[in-house]
């Protein structure tokens, strides 16, 4: 069987670091023996440098990258139209090309999912929606967004998710429960793994690794840092990992605060980087207001690296106050009080003795096949049932 992911996030060679947990997930059910190819659509505007070639390479797969024109700042609720246009001919053709039965996975609600569920439904072809977290929690949250996620979900044959809290929250939202498959992220675990106590026992670093976005929150972090370092000593620094669009007002804002001195700006790193840097770490810190299954915290953890994160999507499962982080919540709590409740976890962090052998063997379930089988198995289950539906209509004809 061939599976088809259409997602627009996918690494490109442009931006090799671009939303690695998709290609690892994809890889893995290669591995599995299916045939795995992927479409992802690029936003384009007139001026826009530095997109790939249209299509290329990467670790053996096939990924096409069709361009839809996008509006930055304004009509985002229309976007999904532009992609539907860029996309549809480019799936047509690609699923008649096929020589074996195809599967797509749509791999984000909006745009992909809302995209391109019509062309699926109109070619009759199986597909699946894969949903990461904040294309449902956040969306469904918003009118202009919300009828229109709400129809993709509730129209579609298979909807897969990382974590249990996350089909839960679809579930209350009245998607059938037989057709909401939750599975675990993955690691690389030859690439995050715990390789023995660090040198400075982990007491010199507190680390963010992430987009500098507006749902990630890292002024929530830098504030947090500024209220805590008196009692952290002088000895501790602040490594943000990542780049985006705050990055300028997070440096201003570090000045103002007056921990300029003590923050470390790494901008992007490779996987090796990140996971040796995590080794090292006092803890990864996560702050954002919206989640999935968070990658940078498993992987963290599989590091044996603590977490102090918000209680956002999955973490709450993941983290266990006082044996691998700490978890701060949100929910109805004013800003100031998460900053201060950031604050004083970091203090904790600082004096507490954590066993990073046993955080990191928690995570040896991690891991991207056990992820892709999830996706297999329904899948395959799907596919023999369609075989046998069309073998009884040909009998009783």
């Amino acid at each position: 069987m061939r599976i088809i992911l259409v997602s627009n996030l996918y690494p490109h060679s442009k931006a090799p670091m671009r939303a690695l947990y998709n290609q690892r997930h994809f890889q893995a059910l290669r591995s599995l023996g299916y045939e795995v190819e992927v479409i992802a659509p690029l936003p384009w505007f007139p001026g826009k440098r530095g997109l790939p070639s249209r299509m290329e390479m990467m670790d053996g797969i096939e990924v096409r990258h069709p361009r839809y024109f996008y509006t930055p700042g304004f009509a985002i609720h229309q976007h999904w139209r532009f992609y539907h246009l860029a996309v549809r001919r480019l799936l047509e053709q690609r699923i008649a090309n096929s020589q074996e039965p195809v599967h797509v996975v749509l791999g984000f609600v909006y745009p992909d999912a809302v995209a391109m569920a019509p062309v699926c439904e109109g070619l009759q072809v199986p597909y699946s929606v894969l949903v990461l977290g904040s294309d449902f929690r956040v969306r469904i949250q918003q009118s202009k967004f919300k009828p229109l996620v709400e129809h993709c979900l509730l129209a579609a044959p298979h909807v897969f998710c990382p974590g249990s809290e996350l089909r839960r929250d679809m579930l209350d939202a009245g998607l059938p429960p037989e057709r909401v498959h939750a599975f675990n992220n993955g690691v690389e675990q030859d690439i995050f793994a715990y390789q023995g106590m660090p040198a400075s026992d982990g007491s010199g670093e507190i680390l963010f690794v992430g987009n500098f976005v507006d749902v990630k929150a890292p002024a929530r972090l830098l504030q947090a840092f500024a209220q805590a370092a008196p009692d952290l000593g002088a000895d501790v620094r602040l490594s943000m990992i990542g780049a985006g669009p705050l990055r300028s007002d997070l440096v201003r804002l570090a000045e103002a605060l007056g921990i300029t001195g003590r923050i470390d700006w790494w901008g992007r790193q490779a996987p090796d980087r990140v996971a040796e840097r995590m080794r090292q770490a006092m803890a990864l810190c996560l702050c954002s207001r919206s989640e999935g299954m968070p990658n940078v915290v498993i992987e963290a953890l599989a590091c044996g690296c603590p977490v102090v994160a918000t209680a956002v999507g999955e973490v709450p499962q993941l983290i266990r106050a006082g044996e691998n982080g700490f978890v701060i919540e949100v929910n109805a709590h004013a800003e100031t009080q998460i900053i201060a409740d950031l604050a004083r976890s970091l203090r904790q962090v600082r004096h507490t003795k954590f066993d990073r052998a046993s955080i990191a063997a928690r995570m040896s379930g991690f891991t991207w096949q056990a992820a892709a089988k999830v996706l297999a198995d329904v899948i395959a289950l799907d596919a023999s049932a369609l075989e046998s539906s069309r073998f009884n209509n040909y009998e009783s004809n």
